[in-house]
């Protein structure tokens, strides 16, 4: 027979309900400010006014928050190295020859006294003769150099802007004082060849004694850059058409600080040579272990040496008074 069933389990009796939880009642001390809290309709709309109108009352009471005080939690703008002009370019230097300079010292020499020619009768008679002499002439190499002491950590962290903006103000120092030492030593060189009454009769009248002198055709004029204000008088009436054939063509004319006022210095380019070593100015740099530096600099060499005083003229004039 099949074994007996179990009789089924009666169901669970109903829960019964929670209590309800009581309200907390508010202390009796307790009590609300009826001027802060709005009624009507109108109360409402003036508080949203005050609101957007940032009533200093609704406000008052917040913490200040400004730029001012927290400048590194926005930083500024970085737009690198600034304009500062145009990167110096020579204008002396390049009207002279220009030659690589191999040696510390250069030594040449040239004529005092050319050997020349005169007339001959024929029929073996004394032909015309003279006496040539010479000269030695040396210049030794001058020095141009710049360093500075910089602390390793641009170099380290590869700080490329701050190098390359170090090393290109300092080839245009270099390149500003080679220029100045090349007008120097124009000036220096140059032969007095009279006065004029004015720049573009200046400038004829040494384009004239290079001419005469060297025999060879002025090149370049050196003019003081306030007196290059005086062209702005003269009219086209006073300006003869044949200014080529006297040797003052504009595109000669060379303003310069360097040339006194009321000085014009004409010359040739072949009187004079301007040597620079290659590749001057010279990177250097250099660890400078005990303090934690980098020893950076740059260094140059060049020499002047004139080859013909009478390829250079100096012309000394009254420059007009300026207001």
């Amino acid at each position: 027979a099949p074994p007996a069933q179990p009789a089924p389990a009666a169901p669970p009796a109903p829960a019964a309900p929670a209590a309800p939880i009581p309200f907390a009642a508010a202390p009796a001390s307790l009590t609300a400010s009826a001027a802060r809290i709005p009624r009507t309709l109108s109360n409402v709309l003036d508080t949203l006014h005050a609101v957007r109108g940032g009533s200093p009352d609704l406000t008052a009471a917040l913490a200040d928050i400004t730029r001012s005080a927290n400048p590194w939690v926005s930083p500024d703008g970085w737009v690198g190295e600034l304009w500062s002009g145009l990167s110096f370019q020579r204008e002396i230097v390049p009207l002279l020859t220009h030659a690589p300079l191999a040696h510390w010292q250069i030594t040449g020499w040239r004529w005092v006294n050319k050997p020349t020619v005169g007339d001959y009768a024929g029929d073996k008679a004394e032909v015309h003769t003279n006496l040539p002499t010479t000269e030695s002439v040396s210049v030794e190499a001058a020095r141009l150099a710049g360093a500075h002491d910089i602390d390793r950590k641009f170099f380290d962290f590869n700080d490329a802007e701050f190098i390359r903006a170090y090393f290109a103000a300092m080839t245009e120092s270099y390149a500003m004082q080679s220029d100045a030492k090349a007008a120097a030593f124009v000036l220096a060189s140059a032969t007095a060849a009279g006065d004029a009454p004015d720049l573009l009769r200046a400038v004829a009248r040494g384009a004239r004694s290079v001419k005469q002198k060297s025999r060879a055709k002025a090149t370049y004029a050196l003019v003081n850059d306030v007196d290059m204000e005086s062209l702005l008088d003269f009219t086209k009436l006073d300006v003869p058409e044949f200014l080529g054939l006297l040797g003052i063509e504009p595109d000669k004319f060379v303003q310069t600080s360097q040339v006194p006022a009321g000085t014009v210095i004409v010359g040739a380019k072949p009187a004079a040579t301007f040597y620079e070593l290659g590749g001057s100015p010279i990177r250097v740099e250099t660890v400078n272990l005990a303090h934690g530096g980098r020893d950076a600099g740059v260094f140059g060499y060049y020499a002047t040496l004139l080859h013909n005083a009478n390829g250079i003229a100096k012309v000394t004039y009254t420059p007009p008074v300026t207001a």
